[in-house]
């Protein structure tokens, strides 16, 4: 968790000593007169603590007091000299702690670990351990990125805090799914953020209207040899603790990150045709996950369910000895039409008999009735 460290005074040359001590601890303290902005800033991240200025009058315990009602998440602390520090006024106006201008190093150390422990507990008790979910083939075209894209976005709608990792890592579609350029990818996460001593993952996640969050894969096939499995690991592991759900799409192929993720998902979407190579390469797919003991986190998704002479579904269960667990219908026109435009089809046409498989097989998922939502209801914001 990044904690935003604030400081509201006119006169800055107080808390010089403040302000060395923090950078010298690697914490950036902002100095910000314009109580506007500091609102701004506290809006857009409210895991900040803020030290207020007494040495200039009454006005600021009145600052502090407003402060700690519209921003309660924020860990206020009031400065000053030491003669002018009233703990009970302090804690009457909502303060968390206080600082005198002059104290030590030593002094000023204890109140930045007391914040940390205290957004460290906060941090604990808001934590998730979201459900992962990854979308696996023997090839490609199967409906993978389509499957994910659409389930992620019924998902989100229900007001589940979604992402989708597009770990396709050499040739990713996820973002193009969603009509989404990214600014940063996988890569970038592992370059500038996987050996910060602070972490935050939300930098690199591209914001779909939808709700989504979405990882993408790297713009060049060649950046994804810097992406190492402990990086999937350290990826998964935050995501989880964020969001209720995690989607991740895969290549049509096992590699070491896609075997990661197997091992981590809670459910394995196995997409399938109804055509016998398809089911020859899925039932071998099945066996060595088998092997790996994944076999019993697999779910077989039928896509494109259409009549095919001699086989059924019925076959497909028996060649692959596993039930279907959810039959998506063959709508290829509209699906085309979708990839092309950037919207899934689940949000411009949520009648259709293809979104409401996909609502389905989000209830079967979740363990709860996922409602149906109006095309008015899942039109980007």
């Amino acid at each position: 968790m990044i904690i935003q460290w604030l400081c509201h005074t006119r006169n800055t040359d107080n808390f010089i000593n403040i302000k060395k001590c923090m950078t010298n601890g690697g914490y950036s303290l902002i100095f910000q007169e314009d109580k506007e902005e500091i609102h701004r800033l506290l809006t857009l991240n409210p895991n900040a603590a803020i030290i207020i200025d007494i040495n200039e009058g009454e006005e600021n315990y009145q600052y502090c007091e407003s402060l700690s009602i519209l921003h309660p998440q924020a860990f206020i602390i009031l400065a000053g000299e030491e003669v002018d520090l009233n703990v009970m006024k302090a804690l009457r106006c909502g303060a968390k702690d206080i600082l005198s201008t002059s104290s030590n190093e030593g002094k000023i150390v204890e109140v930045i670990n007391r914040v940390e422990k205290a957004f460290q507990i906060k941090g604990s008790q808001n934590r998730k351990n979201g459900r992962i979910i990854t979308a696996c083939s023997t090839k490609g075209g199967v409906g993978k990125t389509t499957l994910i894209v659409n389930l992620a976005t019924v998902l989100a709608k229900q007001n589940y805090q979604v992402a989708v990792l597009d770990l396709n890592l050499q040739f990713g579609d996820v973002s193009l799914y969603y009509d989404i350029k990214p600014k940063k990818t996988i890569y970038e996460w592992v370059k500038e953020e996987y050996d910060a001593p602070m972490k935050d993952l939300s930098k690199f996640m591209s914001k779909h209207s939808s709700g989504v969050d979405i990882l993408p894969a790297p713009i060049r096939p060649e950046f994804s040899e810097a992406i190492l499995d402990e990086h999937i690991h350290e990826l998964i592991k935050q995501c989880k603790e964020t969001y209720d759900y995690i989607l991740i799409d895969t290549p049509p192929y096992l590699t070491e990150h896609t075997l990661t993720s197997l091992e981590k998902s809670n459910d394995i979407l196995l997409m399938t045709f109804m055509d016998i190579a398809t089911l020859k390469n899925n039932k071998i797919y099945i066996e060595t996950l088998e092997a790996l003991s994944l076999k019993e986190k697999v779910k077989v998704i039928l896509n494109r369910e259409y009549k095919v002479r001699g086989i059924q579904p019925g076959t497909v269960e028996k060649i692959l000895e596993l039930p279907v667990f959810a039959r998506i219908p063959n709508k290829e026109k509209h699906i085309t039409t979708s990839i092309n435009e950037g919207k899934p089809l689940t949000i411009t046409n949520p009648k259709s008999s293809f979104s409401k498989s996909i609502l389905k097989l989000a209830s079967n998922l979740s363990g709860n009735q996922v409602q149906k939502a109006s095309k008015k209801q899942l039109q980007p914001r």
